[in-house]
């Protein structure tokens, strides 16, 4: 088994697959936290974390990657500052179909400001394969663009292991960019 070499951290708000996207790429059976939603259950969501996932996945060199998932609900952010603490970076996860996704993604990036800024920090939009838009990644790119901000940005579906790598690749590579 390989040395850690680098801690992932996934975040975003609640239901946009930050649990499921870890579950699909640990090498280990993730170690979660999750509880019974008392607000806000829907059908396909009835638990949420509420301290934090841990997974593992082994990449190239034999470098295992500690991967922790943070919370959704902003009364848990305290927990986000601890998964982040010697973080090498963030996987922010938001879903395209919540009320008001530009605000989901102005309150992490300022959360994260430090990984944002250094560009360790990548983007995964999930839920929009039922969209009509012919380009659903670009108003995000504006949004950040308004910010002063380029970062990487996809659209991913998290059930999808490939979809979960591309965003560890492009973040790895990402870092190794801003060295």
């Amino acid at each position: 088994m390989g040395q850690a070499c680098l801690k992932l951290v996934f975040s975003g708000p609640v239901g946009a697959g930050k649990t499921t996207a870890m579950q699909q790429i640990s090498e280990i059976p993730p170690v979660q936290t999750d509880k019974a939603m008392t607000i806000g259950e829907t059908d396909s969501k009835k638990t949420t974390t509420v301290a934090f996932d841990y997974g593992e996945i082994t990449l190239f060199d034999d470098c295992k990657v500690l991967l922790f998932g943070t919370p959704g609900q902003r009364y848990f952010d305290y927990m986000c500052h601890i998964a982040a603490r010697d973080a090498a970076g963030i996987i922010l996860l938001l879903n395209d179909t919540d009320t008001d996704p530009a605000t989901d993604l102005d309150y992490f990036i300022q959360l994260y400001a430090e990984y944002a800024k250094t560009g360790a920090l990548v983007i995964g939009i999930t839920h929009v394969e039922n969209l009509s838009i012919d380009d659903p990644l670009e108003r995000y790119h504006q949004w950040l663009m308004e910010k002063g901000l380029v970062l990487p940005i996809f659209a991913v579906d998290a059930r999808e292991r490939d979809d979960v790598i591309l965003m560890i690749e492009a973040l790895i590579a990402s870092l190794e960019f801003n060295l």
